[in-house]
């Protein structure tokens, strides 16, 4: 079909996907918490990630329009790694990470949506930092399991 020089756009609502991930976050397909270790010079710190509900967002400025996810939460660094020894430093967890939607051709299908994560928009306070991208172009649906590399990557601590 000619459509002449008319663009094509998709149109979506950003509540619905916003919901969409709060969903995910209840049903816990999206991590409320995680742990890592941190290699620092004193030893390997545990680092446990807690989460709140993500907030996927709309931005538009007068610059560019882009959408996010939103993480809020803490980071807990403890000694080891049993959850009831008292972390020995807590940190706020400010953060949000590039969230695009993108169509993706699918062999003798429609095409299909997917989220796809483009880095840290807004890094976290010292002495967290937004670690280096593993990839540009990571899908996370399907599957969504990979919600937690998201998570992960986005996020890294500095020796202070």
């Amino acid at each position: 079909m000619n459509i002449g020089d008319a663009q094509i756009g998709i149109v979506f609502a950003v509540r619905f996907y916003d919901e969409f991930f709060k969903g995910l976050y209840r049903q816990g397909i999206f991590p409320s918490q995680f742990t890592s270790i941190v290699n620092t010079p004193v030893g390997d710190l545990h680092a446990t990630t807690l989460l709140e509900p993500p907030s996927f967002e709309l931005i538009a400025n007068p610059t560019q329009t882009y959408t996010r996810l939103r993480l809020n939460g803490s980071v807990e660094l403890r000694m080891d790694a049993d959850p009831e020894t008292p972390p020995l430093a807590t940190y706020p967890l400010i953060t949000s990470v590039f969230l695009g939607l993108q169509l993706r051709e699918v062999a003798s299908a429609a095409p299909v949506l997917h989220f796809a994560y483009g880095g840290v928009d807004e890094p976290p306070d010292p002495p967290l930092t937004a670690a280096a991208p593993r990839s540009r172009t990571s899908m996370m649906s399907p599957p969504l399991v990979e919600l937690e590399s998201l998570t992960a990557s986005a996020i890294s601590i500095t020796e202070s």
